[in-house]
């Protein structure tokens, strides 16, 4: 088996067991009713369908199999935005039925008093009220929040011409059904208003296939900065044509920096860019090298790295690079609503890196939490990110 079926086989296989358990759930609510039996299966087929035409033909797949096949997550997730408002409705009111009739009795309702069955199903039923939910929130509100961060970060030696420069960060566009072309329009007016003097972009441009490539590189485009416009790849754009979606950037006047670096301007000033660090060993099998992306990089100067994934950041600090700019993570599309300066993520069961700025031996990392979403277009407490950080010093 190929790395790349081998990889596209795991994805789907975690939103498989991430659909199935939701309707394990629903089919223990309802356990009598055939229609669940009938939808778990049904979502079995789709993902077996969808991982086979995937694994065939991961680049240049007609619209409508794109549409049908490649999001059956996203249809089950539809799915269950319209059936769980409903459960939540009708358990709400059973709930509130049997309270209301305990307390006209003067008697408290006791789970050991319940049978098995009945204590089990309205365990669950509260489950599936907080999902639906949370689902619905994310699904119709959350994911189009924005929050823009504009973050001031001090060096020790960062050279007096580079004192105030603003550089724009944004990440995750994953240009596809779930970024259309008028949310991606309002999003770059947005970025270019913040007046910054750079604009990078770090990874995950396309989500996969060639289909949106035009159409989200005609948008970013638009993106100006005095200081120029840089990208590099995320593992998501090498689900894409890479060549074609490299040339439309540079046609873009979007620099992709594919483990080099470049000076800006007259400045001291060097951005290095870095393919993701997974992604082309898993596809072409060569694996991306800092030290490569660095040689001949003068030794005077203030280094910028761009890299796609954070899990880089240790190896930047050995090449004592003062400033890494990643994303990927997402944090995980969703944040605990706790009332701290920063909540756990769901990514950070992944990476230590989740989200935001880290610092460590006088180098910093920032993680932009994304413009886009993968998987379930869901976002709960986690609003789209556009970063603007300032360089200032100390």
């Amino acid at each position: 088996m190929s790395h790349t079926i081998l990889v596209i086989f795991f994805i789907w296989t975690f939103f498989f067991l991430l659909q199935l358990a939701v309707w394990v759930i629903l089919f223990f609510v309802y356990r009598r009713k055939k229609l669940w039996k009938n939808l778990a299966f049904l979502i079995v087929l789709l993902n077996i369908v969808a991982l086979f035409i995937f694994s065939l033909h991961p680049h240049h797949l007609s619209l409508w199999i794109y549409y049908l096949f490649l999001y059956p997550y996203f249809i089950i997730i539809c799915v269950c935005l319209l059936i769980l408002p409903y459960i939540l409705i009708i358990r709400l009111g059973t709930i509130s039925k049997r309270y209301i009739d305990s307390l006209l009795r003067k008697r408290q309702i006791n789970p050991d008093c319940l049978e098995r069955r009945q204590f089990l199903q309205n365990l669950t039923s509260i489950f599936v009220i907080g999902m639906s939910g949370g689902l619905s929130y994310g699904s119709y509100i959350g994911k189009d929040k924005l929050t823009i961060e504009k973050t001031k970060i001090n060096f020790l030696n960062l050279p007096n011409s580079l004192y105030g420069i603003r550089i724009t960060q944004i990440s995750d566009i994953h240009g596809g059904i779930f970024m259309d072309v008028k949310t991606l329009n309002y999003l770059v007016d947005v970025v270019n208003k913040l007046n910054s003097d750079i604009i990078v972009i770090t990874g995950d441009i396309i989500n996969f296939g060639t289909h949106y490539i035009d159409q989200t590189v005609e948008v970013l485009a638009k993106l100006k900065a005095p200081l120029g416009v840089y990208a590099v790849l995320g593992n998501h754009d090498f689900l894409t044509d890479v060549r074609r979606l490299c040339h439309c950037l540079k046609e873009a006047s979007i620099q992709v920096l594919r483990n080099r670096w470049i000076k800006i301007g007259n400045f001291p000033l060097y951005l290095i860019g870095v393919d993701d660090p997974w992604a082309p060993w898993i596809w072409s099998k060569t694996l991306t090298r800092l030290d490569k992306a660095t040689i001949g990089l003068p030794e005077e100067g203030f280094y910028v790295l761009l890299s796609h994934r954070p899990t880089i950041f240790p190896e930047a600090i050995e090449k004592k690079i003062p400033l890494t700019l990643s994303g990927h993570t997402h944090a995980g599309q969703f944040i605990l609503p706790l009332p701290v300066k920063k909540a756990p993520s769901l990514a950070k069961l992944l990476f230590p890196w989740d989200y935001g700025l880290y610092e460590q031996e006088g180098h910093y990392l920032y993680v932009n939490r994304g413009l886009g979403v993968v998987g379930p277009p869901v976002r709960i407490n986690c609003p789209r990110e556009i970063t603007q950080i300032i360089l200032k010093k100390i």
